[in-house]
């Protein structure tokens, strides 16, 4: 889970997090919080690690009181292995779902087609597929199958 502001913009490196737990984008990202409309802070190596990449940052002091989404959660749920990735989301208040759906990504395009109503949103899952491309690329081919 992610927290619902946060707008990945590249992976944080093995060198920089030498033993992480695993992510909701599928990799820990470093990136920009959006928080306050119209002003992109780019959030410390320590707070994308306690605060961004988890969700639930209720201790940030960026984070808006009130906000309608907590976390995001994301895993695969279609790979026809040619040109369409499905992937559900679940936007979570609370711990509980606040809206849910499935959006499909054009491998070919490589975007979201239609791409969600929230920009953050569509650059969450557009980072998530990126990462779950690269492990499918790496994997043994009997893993694959």
């Amino acid at each position: 889970m992610s927290c619902p502001y946060f707008w990945p913009t590249r992976e944080i490196t093995k060198e920089e997090w030498l033993k992480k737990p695993r992510m909701p984008l599928g990799e820990a990202h470093m990136g920009l919080c959006k928080a306050a409309a119209g002003s992109d802070y780019t959030p410390t190596l320590e707070d994308a690690k306690n605060l961004c990449n988890p969700g639930y940052p209720m201790e940030c002091t960026r984070f808006p009181k009130g906000s309608p989404v907590h976390a995001c959660r994301f895993a695969v749920v279609r790979d026809d292995n040619v040109g369409r990735i499905g992937v559900a989301y679940v936007l979570e208040h609370d711990h509980s779902p606040s809206e849910h759906g499935i959006l499909e990504f054009d491998k070919e395009q490589a975007a979201f087609l239609p791409p969600h109503s929230n920009a953050i949103i569509d650059a969450q899952t557009t980072a998530y597929v990126k990462v779950y491309l690269r492990e499918k690329s790496e994997a043994p081919a009997h893993a694959q199958a």
